[in-house]
C-alpha cells in the first residue's frame, strides 16, 4: 500500500489458498508462525458511525509460552439483532 509516495506495511494480512488451508497471517509485515487461533471480525458502521473491529491471534512459542495479539475496537456489546433485521424466516436476505 502506498501513502504519499511511501510504501506502508499493512497492519494485518490473512491469506487462504482454499477453504481448508491453514491461513497465512502477516502482522505488521511479520509472518505469524505456530498459530493456535486466528479470529478477525469487521462490521459495517452502526447508527453512531462506529465500525467494530475485532482481532485475536494466539500463537504457541517454542518455549511453551503463549503470545497473543488482540485488538477490540467496539466489538463487545454489539446488538446482533441489528445485523439480522433484514433476514427472512429462511435466513436469507
Amino acid at each position: 500500500m502506498k501513502t504519499g509516495g511511501k510504501h506502508k506495511t499493512p497492519l494485518l494480512q490473512i491469506e487462504l489458498d482454499d477453504i481448508t488451508s491453514v491461513p497465512r497471517v502477516l502482522y505488521k509485515g511479520e509472518e505469524i508462525k505456530n498459530k493456535v487461533r486466528v479470529d478477525f471480525s469487521y462490521l459495517t458502521g452502526d447508527e453512531y458511525g462506529n465500525k467494530p473491529i475485532y482481532i485475536d491471534i494466539v500463537t504457541h512459542r517454542e518455549d511453551g509460552t503463549v503470545r497473543r495479539i488482540s485488538h477490540n475496537q467496539g466489538a463487545i456489546g454489539i446488538d446482533e439483532r441489528r445485523l439480522s433485521a433484514g433476514l427472512t424466516d429462511e435466513g436469507t436476505l
